[in-house]
């Protein structure tokens, strides 16, 4: 089952995790980057929009969904004030953390745990429970994007 998964899966999926991997061990230390960078990574987090509106119970997925992505919204604002230690110009100096490698895994991994489960558990997949959690995980972890950067900005 795991040779189907791993064969089965786009090709692009692999490279994508690695880099994934890379961006979010390499924000475990302290580093400089571009602001930009920060503001982009929100897109991180809109990108599960056509998943959560694909999910079959739309009432539940966007309630979570939104819910959800507010909750990480003030999580990552709040967080990222401890974080930054220095902002100057186009540039902002912060400490490293595990939560963009957590947020980005989530995002990943809930959205190739979609695809597994419609192609191969399609009950599972239609169930409630499958779209309220889905929808929850994927809004907590954009969220938690757009949060920060919006602290980035207000620094």
């Amino acid at each position: 089952m795991i040779g189907n998964i791993l064969t089965g899966a786009p090709v692009w999926i692999w490279p994508l995790l690695a880099l994934l991997i890379y961006l979010g061990i390499r924000a475990t230390k302290t580093r400089t980057a571009p602001v930009i960078l920060i503001y982009c990574l929100p897109l991180l987090g809109i990108n599960t929009l056509n998943s959560v509106r694909n999910l079959p119970q739309p009432d539940i997925a966007w309630s979570c969904f939104f819910l959800s992505y507010a909750v990480g919204a003030i999580l990552g604002f709040l967080l990222q004030k401890r974080w930054i230690l220095e902002k100057s110009g186009k540039s902002v100096t912060v400490s490293g953390e595990w939560l963009t490698l957590t947020a980005m895994m989530a995002l990943f991994w809930m959205n190739f745990a979609a695809g597994f489960a419609e192609a191969v558990k399609p009950g599972l997949y239609n169930s409630p429970l499958f779209s309220a959690l889905f929808a929850l995980f994927v809004g907590w972890a954009g969220g938690s994007f757009l949060g920060r950067a919006f602290r980035v900005l207000r620094t």
